[in-house]
């Protein structure tokens, strides 16, 4: 405490005061004259004696004066200190983490107490805090949080303590102080498994695994994805250092619809617990095709191949229109309509005839292009537009405005074809998809409408000299094109003919996919001539295809197919899965970790949106969360307990968005279904996820996140053994630290009535000493 002195002062009664002078008078008189009494004694017996025999006079007189001492102090230091338990402890080792955390607690308790600060650890019933204790102590004026954690947590957890312990607080810096118990010998520990996309049956799923290496510099890693048969995927790691951690992307493909289990692991190093090597994960795969709007002016032999690509997999449903001529048009849409078109054909009579004839211009597939065009709700039941070569004329400015929209709002992919490399394209210079595509175009390389048709046959391979191969750049590989990679078998073929656009430049945030190389095997790194080239816009991606024909990697020089697809295949299932990867439903429950622990705070998000995908502020949400009987995946009310409320909460500076959190239960498969009310219309919706076994979080996973934290708060980080300099941090003055008045008043200190008996007291013992009785 530091103080500083305002002022002295005497009792402001004159009763007092003149009894102060008058006892002050007695006083002076009856010292001189005990003074004279002790003149046959030695020297130092006279003043021992005078002088203690005055001490009791003066401090009589001083409380009949009503001596008081007027200063300022600042008041303790109060601080916030918490033990944060981790994430998931055993059954076994529950108590000796508990024991370790009271341990640990009381010794900086008495450290800070010790100190002159005045901690808070316990809450009115006694025992360390707990999260939701922490809203009833805020304001109580906190000069700081000190966080005492073995950062066995995740980094969203960590960061959540930093900004618990923050506000209560009232924003003041947060001190972490981390007892890391690292293990001795090199050792490897899997970290959280994040799931990047939907699970959809067909489709690969990526997962990115967090390794941490730790006295593993110079080794190696095995990290694998299994599901209950056989390793799905595997991927190794080169440890560089001591104490590392790598991210690892892997990828499934899930088989059948319904719930599916996976497990990853990291192989065993050292002498870690088992339990770190594996993460249990059970996902809910959709039984969902990707609707594909596939248009150009004429029909093209690329565009017969992609589209061939595409319908062999089962996983797309595909519209296709293009014009034959300027007053006819030729259309395959989806098997309804395709059936339907064949039922008509089938009717006969005159009568229907006519009917047929009367209706050919509505129900024209050109028609249904513009259509499917000419509102926002047609659009977006869309996850992805293929242009193949479109003249300029075919659209117009509204529905290349709306396309634009679907892009950015709904999340769709937009995949451009070199086709359009003729004068007067709507992907060519001045062009209405031009401003839409991630690079720009050298007008130079564009031929005539004429020409573009002309040079679609097969034989034109056998005469063309120079051909080149498509080689994934990294970018390309690690995401669209690994398909592609893996269907080559390591072998590029040098097919392409240079047809097609000529990229020039990329634009702000786009990147090549792939570029132009010689025969051989696969390479990363392409540096040739771009050929593959993309971006994100909004919600959705644009992916511009400069080869127009990339149909020839199908076939062979003398026009023969590959019925098996092949890297043909996969290229364009890739790029159509990769472009449309960003497509959102209309309503959607979002949970921060598809497949948590039991136990794990779980934060869930509801977005509503309106038919222009626009997010749509709800009035009203309500759901629940229900547990699935294990097999079917049904609730019934017999073996189905009580479905549990989650309060969802509008989220104050995102529209749209209502979030809640809740604890996870006990493993097992949930459904969380939400009713709501947005811009007058009522819905529902459902999210399936599963809970797993928790698994203990490695010692020390949230330290680099609890260290940015702690600064961004103004604290600071600290391990167990620099409490020193912890305490040299919380000494530091506040230029803004208030001050309190205190007055101390000598007739009211208690210890008064002590002094003067000892005073009294030591007299007697000297007259005793020197023998003067």
């Amino acid at each position: 405490m530091t103080l500083s002195l305002i002022g002295l002062g005497l009792d402001d009664s004159n009763a007092w005061r003149a009894l102060a002078v008058t006892a002050l008078a007695l006083a002076a008189f009856a010292l001189n004259r005990y003074r004279h009494s002790l003149k046959e004694h030695p020297r130092r017996a006279r003043l021992s004696l005078t002088g203690l025999r005055a001490a009791s006079f003066l401090l009589l007189i001083c409380a009949l004066a009503g001596v008081r001492v007027n200063y300022e102090g600042a008041p303790p230091v109060r601080l916030l200190v918490r033990y944060v338990q981790s994430e998931s402890l055993s059954a076994e080792g529950e108590a000796d983490r508990s024991a370790d955390a009271d341990e640990s607690l009381e010794r900086t308790l008495a450290a800070l107490r010790g100190n002159g600060f005045e901690p808070v650890a316990e809450t009115a019933g006694g025992g360390a805090l707990r999260p939701g204790d922490y809203e009833s102590i805020a304001g109580e004026g906190f000069a700081a949080a000190v966080l005492l954690t073995d950062a066995a947590m995740s980094a969203t957890d960590a960061r959540r303590e930093v900004e618990r312990a923050s506000a209560a607080a009232g924003g003041g810096p947060v001190y972490v102080v981390t007892d890391l118990q690292k293990r001795m010998g090199p050792g490897v520990t899997l970290g959280r498994v994040e799931v990047l996309g939907r699970p959809v049956r067909g489709v690969p799923l990526t997962l990115r695994c967090a390794v941490h290496g730790l006295g593993m510099r110079g080794h190696e890693s095995l990290v694998t994805i299994s599901d209950t048969a056989r390793v799905e995927s595997s991927a190794r790691v080169s440890w560089n250092g001591d104490d590392e951690w790598q991210v690892i992307t892997l990828e499934v493909l899930p088989k059948v619809a319904g719930w599916a289990n996976y497990v990853a692991r990291v192989e065993q190093a050292g002498v870690e617990e088992a339990s770190l090597l594996s993460r249990p994960l059970t996902l809910y795969v959709e039984e969902r095709r990707l609707k594909v709007l596939f248009f150009e002016g004429e029909p093209t032999w690329e565009a017969k191949f992609i589209r061939r690509a595409l319908e062999q997999t089962g996983l797309f449903e595909l519209d296709y229109f293009a014009q034959v001529s300027r007053v006819a048009a030729v259309g395959m849409t989806t098997t309804e309509d395709a059936a339907r078109q064949k039922e008509d054909e089938n009717v006969g009579g005159a009568a229907q005839s006519d009917k047929a004839k009367t209706n050919s211009a509505a129900a024209s597939p050109e028609a249904r292009l513009h259509r499917a065009l000419a509102s926002a709700a047609s659009l977006n039941a869309y996850d992805a537009i293929i242009v193949g070569a479109t003249p300029n004329s075919m659209l117009s400015e509204s529905e290349v405005a709306r396309l634009a929209d679907w892009i950015e709002r709904r999340g769709g992919g937009l995949t451009v074809l070199g086709g359009n490399s003729f004068a007067g394209s709507i992907a060519a210079p001045n062009g209405r998809l031009y401003t839409l595509l991630p690079t720009d175009i050298d007008p130079r390389s564009l031929v005539s409408e004429t020409q573009q048709v002309s040079r679609g046959a097969p034989l034109e391979a056998e005469k063309t000299r120079g051909l080149s191969a498509l080689v994934p750049t990294e970018a390309g590989a690690g995401g669209p094109l690994r398909g592609y990679l893996k269907a080559v078998d390591g072998t590029l073929a040098a097919v392409l003919t240079g047809q097609g656009f000529v990229l020039r430049g990329l634009r702000p945030g786009a990147s090549v996919l792939a570029a132009s190389g010689q025969s051989g095997v696969a390479s990363g790194a392409a540096a040739g001539v771009p050929l593959i080239a993309a971006m994100r816009y909004g919600a959705g991606r644009v992916l511009l295809f400069a080869p127009s024909d990339s149909w020839r990697i199908r076939t062979s020089a003398s026009g023969a197919q590959d019925d098996t697809s092949g890297p043909f295949g996969a290229l364009w299932q890739g790029l159509t899965m990769w472009a449309a990867e960003g497509a959102r439903p209309q309503v959607e429950i979002v949970l921060d970790e598809e497949s948590p622990g039991a136990g794990q705070e779980v934060t869930a998000e509801i977005r509503v949106r309106d038919a222009s995908f626009a997010l749509s502020k709800p009035a009203r949400i309500r759901a629940s969360l229900h547990r699935l009987t294990e097999g079917t995946g049904d609730t019934t009310a017999n073996d189905a307990p009580t479905p549990r409320e989650i309060p969802f909460t509008p989220d104050e500076n995102d529209t749209g968005v209502w979030r809640a959190r809740f604890v996870a239960p006990s493993p097992g498969q949930f459904s969380l279904k939400a009713d709501y009310t947005a811009s007058r219309v009522t819905g529902s919706t459902e999210k399936r996820f599963a809970v797993v076994s928790q698994s203990p979080i490695e010692t020390g996973a949230a330290e680099d996140t609890l260290r940015r934290a702690a600064r961004t708060s103004g604290g600071q980080l600290f391990a167990a053994d620099q409490m020193n300099a912890l305490l040299e941090h919380l000494r530091a003055p506040s230029p803004a630290a208030d001050k309190a008045r205190h007055t101390w008043e000598l007739r009211t200190w208690p210890p008064l009535a002590l002094f003067i008996p000892l005073l009294l007291s030591g007299e007697w013992l000297a007259r005793r000493w020197w023998r003067i009785d």
